[in-house]
């Protein structure tokens, strides 16, 4: 059918308006069904429905939470007994003030609780082991440091954590030599006589 050029004009109007209205009403939909399912449809958690359905219109009016001005617990802090390791950080800005020059008061200091690892480092330890001597049977008898190997620079301690950290997780040598502050050679000496000292043991 032929339309004259103002029919035409009105009709492409109405479609206009008919598609303008259809996408409404879908958005509309869309609105009406995300307030009673949650944000994510079908698929939100039952504890983020805003109104369950099976719920009393008793329970739908009550809010969940504290009351209103309540104190909650707050961050886990803990004080200098509790602390292994208390850090008194010096001030930044001295005695006078950086923006007019005034003396500035003293003001105590204020606490703050980290909970953090120290870096892994090979620590430099000197064990003093006594020796005693009998005259009788000419013999000297002295100690052997605990959890170190027979004329070993480095103790069991580093050597199992860079085993693992190495064999376990897979970590570079390098990257490990970096971490402990120790050479290179002397980490795959380490690792080469624990192969020896394993050699015998059977596998799985």
């Amino acid at each position: 059918m032929a339309y004259c050029e103002g029919c035409f004009s009105k009709q492409r109007k109405i479609d206009t308006l008919t598609e303008e209205v259809s996408r409404l009403k879908a958005k509309l939909k869309y609105e009406e069904r995300r307030d009673e399912e949650g944000y994510f449809g079908s698929s939100t958690p039952s504890s983020k429905i805003p109104v369950k359905a099976s719920s009393v219109e008793e329970n739908q009016r009550k809010r969940g939470g504290a009351k209103p001005g309540q104190p909650g617990h707050g961050r886990y802090c803990f004080d200098q007994s509790q602390a292994d390791h208390v850090v008194d950080v010096g001030s930044e800005v001295g005695e006078e003030c950086p923006d007019c020059g005034g003396i500035l008061e003293d003001k105590g200091a204020d606490s703050r609780s980290v909970i953090d690892i120290p870096p892994l480092k090979a620590q430099k330890i000197l064990y003093l082991l006594p020796k005693r001597y009998c005259s009788h049977c000419r013999k000297t008898f002295k100690p052997r440091p605990q959890g170190v190997l027979p004329r070993s620079l480095y103790g069991n301690q580093l050597v199992a954590t860079a085993a693992a950290m190495h064999y376990l997780h897979g970590i570079p040598l390098g990257r490990i030599c970096e971490q402990m502050g120790i050479g290179l050679g002397s980490l795959i000496e380490i690792l080469h006589r624990m192969a020896r000292l394993f050699a015998n043991v059977p596998g799985d």
